[in-house]
C-alpha cells in the first residue's frame, strides 16, 4: 500500500514533483493545496488529483506533506504540517534563517515525526558512487573542491522571480545547495567555513575595479 501525500503549494516547481510522484510506487498523492484556491484547482485538473484547501488537506489521512510554498513561508508551513502530526518534506531551503530551521527541528523531534528538504540529489548514482569511494578509503584525503555555477538568473525563466530577492532566496539558497550538499555529503561536517564576498564600493562601478570592493 503506497503512502498517502499531500501537497501545499501549487507553482512553478509543481509539475516537476508531480511528473515523478505519479510514477512512484512508495507515495500517491491524494490532495494538493494552495494560498490561492484556484491555483490548486486548475493543478488539481492538469494532474487529475483533488483540490483541497490547507486546512482539510491537514486534517485528511495524509501522512506525509510536500511543501512547496514560497521560501519565506516555508517556517510557518512546516509548523503547521509538524503541529497536524504529519511528516515534511519540504523544497530549499528548510527555513530562512538558521534559527527558524532549528526550531522545526526541534518541534519535529518532540512530535516524533521526520522531516527533509530539497535537494535529495546527494541520494543520486553519482553523490552515492563518491561517498562508496571515500568510505572505502580508494579516493583518499580530500584536501580541496570547488563548483561553479553561471545564469542569466531567475527572470530569465520563471514566471514569478520575484521571491527570488527576498530574504531565504538568492542563488546560494536556491542554487548553491546543489552544490553544496554533494561536496559535503562524502566528507561530513564543516568545522570552519572562510568566505570572500566582493561588492562594488562608492569609488567604483564594480566589484573588479578596485581591491577596497574586496571585504
Amino acid at each position: 500500500m503506497r503512502i498517502p501525500l499531500g501537497i501545499i503549494g501549487t507553482g512553478n516547481v509543481f509539475p516537476q514533483y508531480m511528473n515523478t510522484l505519479k510514477r512512484s510506487r512508495v507515495v500517491r498523492v491524494t490532495g494538493v493545496a494552495d494560498a490561492d484556491p484556484l491555483a490548486a484547482t486548475r493543478r488539481a485538473a492538469e494532474f487529475d488529483v483533488p483540490a483541497m484547501t490547507v486546512e482539510d488537506l491537514l486534517a485528511s489521512d495524509v501522512r506525509i506533506v510536500l511543501n512547496l510554498t514560497p521560501p519565506l513561508a516555508h517556517h510557518a508551513t512546516g509548523l503547521r504540517v509538524l503541529g497536524a502530526g504529519k511528516h515534511l518534506y519540504t523544497e530549499k531551503p528548510l527555513a530562512a534563517t538558521f534559527a527558524e530551521g532549528a526550531e522545526l527541528l526541534a518541534f519535529a523531534k518532540k512530535k516524533r515525526l521526520r522531516v527533509g528538504c530539497a535537494p535529495d540529489t546527494i541520494l543520486g548514482a553519482g553523490a552515492q558512487a563518491l561517498r562508496a569511494l571515500v568510505d572505502s578509503g580508494v579516493a583518499g584525503p580530500i584536501r580541496h573542491g570547488t563548483a561553479t555555477f553561471m545564469g542569466h538568473g531567475p527572470d530569465d525563466w520563471h514566471p514569478n522571480p520575484s521571491f527570488f530577492y527576498q530574504p531565504g532566496a538568492g542563488p546560494m539558497l536556491d542554487m548553491g545547495v546543489y552544490f553544496v550538499a554533494p561536496a559535503l555529503a562524502p566528507v561530513g561536517i564543516v568545522r570552519r567555513l572562510r568566505v570572500t564576498v566582493a561588492r562594488p564600493c562608492s569609488d567604483c562601478t564594480g566589484p573588479s575595479a578596485c581591491t577596497r570592493c574586496v571585504t
